[in-house]
């Protein structure tokens, strides 16, 4: 069995990179832990929340930024073989535990002996900001990994009918001074499972008597999917966890915000809308590097060897000054072996008369991107 010193090593050294470096980019990226912040991390008893309580406790002494913890459990009406396991889990990790006694569990099967899980949570949950705000804490971190992350999404897409997941950071709706962090967001469960394993960690589930008849719940449904989906899709569970940053507004049929249902009819005005502002400011655009560029110059031929060029620089420069367009000819070097390069587009100063009687090379003037368009400007004489 490790010693605490060799517990907290391994974190830092053998799960750096599965552990400790995704803990530590969830931080940074989400911003979950600043300056100065009081985290009030909430533990259950499992293996989730009791290194989420270590890895916290690591930062508080190595972090570059100064801040506090507390260390927090609700007993919600454990039996006595729970509660001493708790303890003793605490006190094996050096993790200080402030617990607080409630009888949630009684309550949550008075109100509905059938399924009390939900009404469970939402108790747990309320009592939890309720201590957090009684220690003076700004921050409440909660053990939820990659995992629930994505078993969240698919429960919602395939079950609920919508698009939602878990987000790693949240404010209260009741307490307006506290803020929900998930600073194990990018970590996996199998990854949590060997640090336990290998620390000698026996963690305890929740501890109430559904949890241990419930094994046809909706989640292990998901989860079992998702395992099954791993077997032949080795990635597949980093698709889903992307899915949810990757989120096409314009491809989508409808979302909701917290002040309003997005119906497609509103999606499909405001795209179009936007494409006519981009279009019109795109038109103003170029008309000013016209101006800027080729003021100076009567007649221009426009030369390109690519024909998918064609409309657009049409619909751009077509009717402005004296432009003619010649798709065909190759004879108007380029500097690269006599040839129109596919992706630039030549502005030339010449008659469209003279074009036969050119023998030298066109001298290279300016360069400059008109719209989507690298365009070079030579002169002949």
């Amino acid at each position: 069995m490790l010693e605490l010193k060799e517990i907290e090593r391994s974190i830092i050294k053998k799960y750096r990179k599965t552990l400790w470096s995704r803990f530590i980019k969830a931080v940074i990226d989400y911003e979950l832990i600043e300056e100065n912040d009081h985290v009030a991390v909430c533990i259950s008893g499992g293996k989730d929340s009791l290194l989420l309580a270590k890895m916290i406790q690591e930062l508080v002494k190595h972090g570059n930024k100064p801040f506090k913890a507390s260390f927090l459990t609700m007993d919600p009406g454990f039996s006595k073989e729970n509660r001493q396991a708790l303890e003793e889990n605490a006190a094996r990790l050096g993790i200080p535990l402030v617990i607080k006694d409630s009888n949630i569990f009684h309550v949550s099967m008075l109100l509905n002996e059938a399924n009390p899980c939900y009404m469970c949570a939402r108790m747990r949950r309320g009592f939890l900001y309720n201590a957090a705000v009684e220690l003076g804490c700004n921050k409440m971190a909660l053990g939820h990994h990659f995992n629930d992350v994505i078993e969240t999404t698919m429960l919602n897409v395939l079950f609920a009918g919508n698009f939602k997941t878990m987000i790693p950071k949240l404010p209260s709706d009741n307490f307006p001074n506290l803020t929900l962090i998930r600073p194990m967001f990018l970590i996996r469960e199998e990854d949590i499972i060997k640090f336990g394993e290998n620390a000698g960690i026996k963690a305890m589930n929740c501890g109430c008597s559904v949890t241990k008849r419930d094994n046809g719940s909706k989640r292990k449904v998901i989860k079992d999917l998702i395992k099954d989906l791993k077997n032949d899709y080795d990635n597949v569970d980093i698709s889903i966890f992307k899915a949810a940053e990757n989120v096409n507004i314009d491809a989508i049929l409808g979302y909701s915000s917290e002040s309003e249902e997005i119906p497609f009819s509103k999606i499909f005005d405001k795209r179009i809308s936007y494409l006519k502002e981009i279009e019109k400011t795109e038109e103003e655009q170029i008309n000013q590097i016209l101006k800027i560029n080729v003021a100076d110059f009567n007649n221009l031929v426009v030369y390109a060897k690519d024909d998918s060029k064609y409309n657009y620089v049409r619909r751009l420069v077509g009717d402005r000054r004296n432009l003619i367009f010649n798709f065909d000819s190759e004879s108007i070097v380029s500097g690269e072996q006599g040839k129109v390069k596919p992706d630039k587009m030549l502005l030339i100063d010449i008659k469209i008369e003279e074009l036969a009687k050119l023998k030298t090379k066109p001298v290279l003037v300016k360069e400059f991107t008109l719209g989507k368009v690298i365009c070079q400007l030579y002169n002949i004489k």
